[in-house]
């Protein structure tokens, strides 16, 4: 962004700009001011709050995205109690199996020797087949349910986390901080203020690194002016707050057009 002053290219009367580094202190949604905790020319280190926007959404949403989590957590402590439930039926079923094999081997005996019905070894025959089936269903369950808490529930804990997280950043966002150590300019907010980081900017952050503070010109010519300045060219320039003074000037670059919001009135020092 850039603080602007008017000048007057010499000897032309083409408008140009003195050019200084500035951070627009913006939030990066829009919001409505809950409080204030600086005032205009006020100085502040990096990270710094300025001020603060009503975070009631946001806040919610980190209270929901949290209780997702929780969620998650009593959803592994079911399927630990499931996943015992299914180890004990398949201890169950394995059990029952045994008995019918037992049965059906000693019947099966009986049956040759004619002392028991052959109907009754067949019969058993079946439950056998039947106990099998139990076994095998049992042994499906449980990996079911292994395969919850191994794989199912992990990724909808993650997913909770993430969401939590971004709930969080969000939050934060609500908390417009100093991007660099300098001095708060046309900082007026108010508590109520709506603050919109594409239309109403909160004020200009003048950075200390001299260096983010180098005396530039930037000048915009008409198309014909435009063609005959050149890279080393010799300039002056006066401005009307340093009455009777010129400043002289060389030209360093030329740039063949401006960005659409490479200049931006609201990031002016006024």
């Amino acid at each position: 962004s850039l603080i602007t002053l008017v000048f007057y290219f010499h000897p032309a009367t083409t408008y140009v700009t003195a050019v200084y580094r500035s951070v627009p202190v913006v939030p990066e949604t829009i919001g409505r001011v809950a409080a204030v905790h600086v005032r205009g020319s006020d100085r502040v280190q990096a990270g710094d709050p300025l001020f603060t926007l009503d975070d009631a959404t946001q806040r919610t949403a980190v209270e929901t995205a949290r209780r997702a989590v929780a969620e998650v957590d009593a959803a592994f402590a079911l399927a630990r109690a499931d996943l015992a439930q299914a180890e004990a039926r398949m201890l169950e079923a394995q059990w029952s199996l045994q008995q019918a094999l037992d049965e059906f081997e000693t019947k099966s005996q009986l049956a040759q020797r004619d002392v028991v019905a052959r109907r009754e070894a067949e019969r058993l025959g079946v439950l056998v087949r039947a106990r099998e089936a139990g076994v095998a269903a049992a042994e499906a369950s449980k990996q079911a349910v292994e395969a919850r808490i191994a794989e199912q529930l992990p990724a909808q804990r993650a997913s909770a986390e993430a969401a939590l997280a971004e709930a969080q950043a969000a939050l934060e966002k609500t908390v417009v901080r100093a991007g660099v150590t300098g001095r708060v300019e046309q900082f007026v907010l108010q508590v109520g203020d709506v603050v919109n980081p594409l239309a109403r900017p909160a004020g200009v952050l003048l950075p200390e690194d001299r260096g983010a503070m180098r005396p530039v010109l930037a000048a915009g010519f008409g198309q014909i002016e435009a063609q005959v300045m050149r890279p080393g060219m010799i300039a002056e320039a006066s401005c009307a707050a340093l009455p009777w003074q010129v400043i002289p000037m060389v030209v360093t670059s030329v740039q063949g057009f401006i960005a659409t919001g490479q200049l931006r009135s609201t990031d002016q020092l006024i």
